[in-house]
């Protein structure tokens, strides 16, 4: 048998941990690291349990025989193997120890501190399926021999040895110092006394299994089952307060925290939070994508989760605001509800609370059931709500900005805040809804100042002196003439340009690595069983590697690393796998820029070459495509200049039905002119050139296109009445119906495109930002601004400021239209909620009414009966 020992963590366990080391983080940043879920990776099978240890630190056991313990940010600090069978249960005890129990009936003692082996409790026949830890130096574990033992730590000797159960004791927990709580398959929990080892009761209610033991704060006790139902318990009594039930699957396991809430996973991969005053669900988280097989809760400010999916995620405890817009608008966006919670948060103090609690959702959970996109919406339904309620009260704005500044500032600083939003796949969609909102944008204005300005501004200079070198080089090489500046003119252009094409093309070939890194990392929910091309695909990489790998000896390991490096990125995406990630390859952009620079370096590589001309064709490409690219620019550089050019696309890409209808319709036209005015006649009249104007079919077309839009044509071509009749009927259709119809699509379409400007604008922001992230990270900090809480209060208070102006002076006729309905309703709401509180009052002095009527009947009745009597 292998000697126990700790383990080295190896490269790669926590995508999020490795995205951090990169980073130049300050101290506020590293307190930001508990507030959005981390993603462990670290074991090879389901993990099966997990403990919480003290600084924050997880222990977590896994069916891979091993444990492995992870720092609060996520990072492996060591892996204790020492087990030779599965590790189903963990208990942290005093003195930096740690207890493991396994499907090979012992229970190991590790200390933390080197990760040895201190002492092995071997007493059990069958696998040991829960411990826990008891005061006086003392551990309790349940087996799948149906019974308990309890352990003496200082000697490893046994002290006593509970038997009642009839089946696997699956779970334990300790109800006080003197009494404990054992849950088995069976379907039965007993409260046994610990002083003397006796059976002081039984609680029967499951129809299934009892799989989970919890205590709650005030003494009462929480049993999850196989029967997929959570039942609270009052242990003196043996009396069941409530029955909880959401979960379609059977309940794994329970944790407590915040003293009023119950966490519970499942069969169903989901986390459900119960609130125990009454009993309700308030949220619902589903991230694993297998059975959530344990929970833990690390110092009362996350919530750990182990699953069959192989991995851990570790969430921050939402504040009880975030519970109150989980329920909002579950179904549709009802703007009122989330205004409502907003002014509630208002009353309360704890406006800020709700801003980090909406920010959470941005992160790695679907919060409540929903997509990614769905949650990122919902957060900008609720910063929308905040920037209401600021507005309708000037007074309290500055105080709002003072509870809101920290938040705010934490989004700031978080530099892996929009690289997970792509990571998760949020639709482009919702991120036009989001960075609009007056405080998101000051996130986006602050991150963007802090370094990707500059590498904007930066590429614009160097791209513009790109521009001029080749504006100097083309002619010159085109007409073979031209006067130079000084006599080396050219070679100097020419190296210039190579030096900034270089650099262009290693961005584009970043970029191009970093999406298709962001997509890997969150492929593995959406894995398909390679088949097809795929499949041979992998096959033809990993077999000739596969055999080279066995030859050297290095088979395990090339089996792990191709799983990983080669056939999950094939089953996810064949072309993401070779570099076209799905993200890249569906932004036009990326397209333009590829064909520039490939353009670019063909032009100044040929003028470079000694005898070589640029071709006129080559030079003509090159330059449309670079002024394409200047648009680029243009477009990311401030919103009125994005305007245009965010219109133009979004013209063009409406156009894309109008324009294959119409093709369709040129054709029909042009294959009846072809006939009737083709070859045949081309001997007897002319079109301005002499020459027949449908000698063939393409320049038939080229005609009719000329005729439709220019209004071309020569009356002679058309001489016999069926040609005049079908040149009338072309003209009603192409030039009357189908130009009308032009004309209303790029109304419609512009001002659809100016209404969503801003949208748009800051879409392509969020991409920029991301893009330049590792470029901007190597300027010196004291080039770039730096942000604290006074420089994001005047932020926040500015776009506040300018998000009113906006709502009541917005120039585009559309925006106008909404904003003055919006204010109508805003108003007829305001008169139906001050009728509605008059009704309420009304209602309950009548209800004060009644009720002394009814208490002065009753006097009168008693009254009458006491002289009755």
């Amino acid at each position: 048998m292998a000697s126990p020992r700790a383990r080295l963590p190896p490269d790669g366990l926590s995508s999020h941990h490795l995205s951090k080391s990169s980073r130049r983080r300050s101290d506020a940043e590293e307190s930001r690291a508990t507030a959005r879920t981390l993603l462990l990776k670290g074991h090879s099978d389901p993990v099966s349990c997990l403990a919480a240890l003290d600084g924050g630190r997880l222990a977590s056991g896994s069916w891979d025989n091993s444990v492995v313990i992870w720092s609060q940010d996520g990072t492996q600090l060591a892996k204790l193997e020492g087990h030779r069978r599965a590790v189903w249960s963990l208990a942290a005890l005093d003195a930096g120890r740690l207890a493991s129990g396994s499907w090979d009936n012992s229970v190991i003692i590790w200390s933390l501190e080197d990760g040895k082996q201190v002492a092995k409790l071997e007493g059990h026949t069958r696998p040991v399926w829960s411990l826990v830890a008891l005061d006086g130096g003392r551990l309790a574990s349940g087996g799948g021999d149906a019974s308990i033992i309890i352990w003496n730590l200082a000697d490893g000797t046994q002290l006593t040895k509970l038997e009642g159960h009839t089946s696997y004791v699956q779970c334990l927990a300790v109800l006080d110092g003197e009494r404990l709580a054992s849950g088995s398959r069976d379907r039965s929990i007993i409260v046994w006394s610990l002083a003397d080892g006796t059976r002081l009761s039984t609680l029967e209610g499951h129809t299934s299994a009892v799989l989970s033991l919890t205590v709650l704060a005030d003494g009462r006790l929480a049993s999850g089952s196989g029967d997929s139902s959570i039942i609270l318990w009052n242990p003196a009594d043996g009396a069941q307060l409530a029955t909880l039930e959401g979960h379609t699957g059977s309940v794994q396991c329970l944790t407590t925290f915040d003293g009023d809430r119950l966490a519970s996973g499942g069969d169903d991969t989901s986390i459900i939070i119960w609130n125990l005053a009454d009993g309700r669900k308030i949220a619902k988280f589903e991230g694993h994508t297998a059975m959530v097989r344990c929970l833990a809760t690390l110092d009362g400010a996350a919530l750990a989760s182990g699953g069959s999916d192989e991995t851990i995620r570790i969430r921050p405890v939402l504040h009880p605001a975030a519970y109150r817009f989980n329920a909002c608008a579950s179904a549709e966006y009802r703007a009122f509800e989330f205004e409502d919670v907003a002014r509630s948060c208002r009353k309360e103090g704890c406006l800020g609370d709700l801003f980090e609690a909406a920010a959470v959702q941005q992160f790695d959970e679907h919060i409540g059931g929903l997509s990614a996109s769905a949650s990122i919406a919902r957060q900008a339904h609720v910063f929308d709500a905040l920037a209401k309620v600021a507005k309708e009260d000037a007074g309290f704005r500055s105080q709002m900005i003072d509870s809101l500044a920290p938040s705010v500032l934490a989004l700031v600083r978080d530099d892996a805040l929009l690289p997970d939003m792509y990571r998760r796949g949020v639709s482009n969609a919702a991120i036009q809804e989001l960075a609009p909102s007056p405080l998101f944008r000051v996130v986006l204005d602050a991150k963007f100042a802090a370094g990707p300005k500059f590498v904007l501004y930066f590429e614009l200079l160097i791209f513009i002196v790109l521009g001029l070198c080749f504006t100097r080089v083309a002619p010159y090489q085109v007409f073979a003439r031209g006067e130079k500046w000084f006599p080396s003119e050219n070679i100097v252009e020419i190296v210039f340009a190579f030096v900034v094409l270089a650099y262009f093309s290693v961005r584009e070939i970043y970029q191009m690595a970093f999406t298709r890194a962001i997509e890997l990392e969150s492929s593995e929910e959406q894995l398909d069983d390679a088949e097809g091309l795929a499949a041979y695909l992998a096959d033809a990489i990993v077999v000739p590697l596969h055999l080279i790998a066995c030859c050297a000896g290095k088979r395990d390991e090339f089996e792990d690393w191709s799983e990983k490096a080669i056939r999950e990125p094939i089953r996810y995406d064949a072309l993401t796998f070779l570099g076209l990630s799905r993200a890249w390859r569906y932004d036009y952009w990326n397209w333009i820029d590829l064909a520039t620079i490939g353009c670019a370096w063909a032009a100044f590589s040929r003028a470079a070459m000694p005898g070589a001309r640029l071709s006129p064709d080559l030079a003509v490409a090159t330059s449309m495509l670079m002024w394409v690219r200047f648009c680029w620019y243009l477009k990311n550089m401030r919103l009125g200049w994005a305007k245009f050019v965010l219109m133009f696309e979004d013209i063009v890409w409406d156009l894309r039905y109008y324009l294959f209808y119409f093709l369709v319709v040129l054709l029909m036209f042009a294959s009846a002119f072809y006939l009737y005015l083709g070859p045949r006649k081309s001997d007897e009249f002319g079109f301005h050139d002499g020459h027949n104007a449908f000698r063939t079919f393409p320049y038939t077309v080229y005609n009719l296109i000329l005729l439709g839009f220019v209004g071309d044509f020569d009356p002679d071509n058309f001489d016999e009445v069926a040609v005049r009749v079908l040149l009338v009927f072309f003209i009603l259709v192409v030039m009357v119906v189908f130009l009308n119809v032009l004309i209303a699509i790029v109304s419609d379409s512009y001002d659809l495109s100016m209404a969503k400007a801003e949208g748009l604008f800051l879409r392509s922001r969020c991409e920029l930002i991301t893009e330049t992230a590792l470029i901007a990270s190597l300027l010196p900090t004291r080039c770039l601004p730096t942000h604290d809480e006074a420089t994001i209060k005047a932020s926040l208070a500015l776009a506040l400021r300018r998000a009113t102006r906006q709502a009541d002076d917005d120039p585009n006729r559309l925006n106008y239209t909404i904003n003055a309905v919006a204010a109508i309703v805003d108003n007829r709401t305001q008169k139906l909620e001050a009728e509605l509180a008059a009704t309420r009052r009304e209602l309950s002095e009548m209800k004060a009414m009644l009720q002394l009527l009814v208490d002065k009947g009753e006097e009168r009745h008693g009254l009458l009966r006491r002289l009755i009597d």
